[in-house]
């Protein structure tokens, strides 16, 4: 300290005042640099508090915990546009095609009627299912349903129907023979004669099938 001193002394006044001044702005840089530390490290400690952030402690330091809550945002749409939007078009009414005895005004009405079905019933014991010698008998008859083509243009018309009953009672090879108007309604008449269920033919105590069993399907709108 003393060799400084002498040092300091001997340097001129000038250069003294330079030196002053030098040491009095490092201070000042030094405090201000200590004292803004300080304060950056108080201002990120409040701001961790404040957003819920976790410092979880491990072995060797910290690690940072974020928590992200997604936003759920939830859209009006405007009732301007909404207005401009097309409507839906609802679906056409299907037809009913309900038997005569349940048949309504404005409704659609399906007549059913066997052309050529037999001659001759020799039926024993009823109508049962037993085993017994007799002819076949209609089970269940399903009404087709009413073409959207026709039922748009208010078309009606008949199909004839030639098929098998097969030894079980089931429709098979069902052929359109005759149709009014032509390759309107026959798809329709097809796809309900194959939903028929009969009761098949018993000879000598066991079933046979029957082949040309023609059936007429009727299509009429009620006025």
């Amino acid at each position: 300290m003393p060799r400084i001193k002498r040092v300091f002394t001997k340097l001129p006044f000038l250069r003294r005042t330079r030196v002053m001044m030098y040491c009095v702005r490092l201070s000042v840089s030094l405090f201000l640099s200590v004292a803004f530390t300080l304060v950056l490290f108080y201002a990120m400690q409040s701001l961790i508090n404040k957003a819920g952030i976790h410092l979880d402690k491990i072995d060797g330091g910290y690690v940072l915990d974020f928590v992200r809550i997604k936003e759920t945002k939830q859209f009006d749409v405007d009732e301007k546009v909404a207005a401009r939007l097309p409507a839906a078009d609802a679906p056409p009414p299907m037809p009913d095609t309900s038997s005569d005895d349940l048949a309504k005004p404005g409704q659609i009405q399906l007549n059913i009627a066997n052309v050529n079905i037999s001659n001759h019933l020799d039926i024993k014991g009823g109508l049962g299912f037993d085993q017994i010698d007799g002819d076949y008998l209609p089970l269940v008859k399903v009404a087709p349903a009413y073409p959207r083509r026709a039922l748009r243009r208010g078309l009606e018309g008949w199909v004839i129907v030639e098929f098998t009953v097969d030894s079980t009672g089931k429709v098979v090879q069902p052929v359109v023979i005759e149709s009014e108007p032509n390759n309107v309604f026959d798809n329709a008449a097809i796809k309900a004669v194959l939903r028929f269920k009969y009761k098949p033919r018993v000879v000598n105590d066991k079933p046979v099938e029957v082949a040309g069993v023609q059936h007429k399907i009727s299509f009429q709108l009620q006025k």
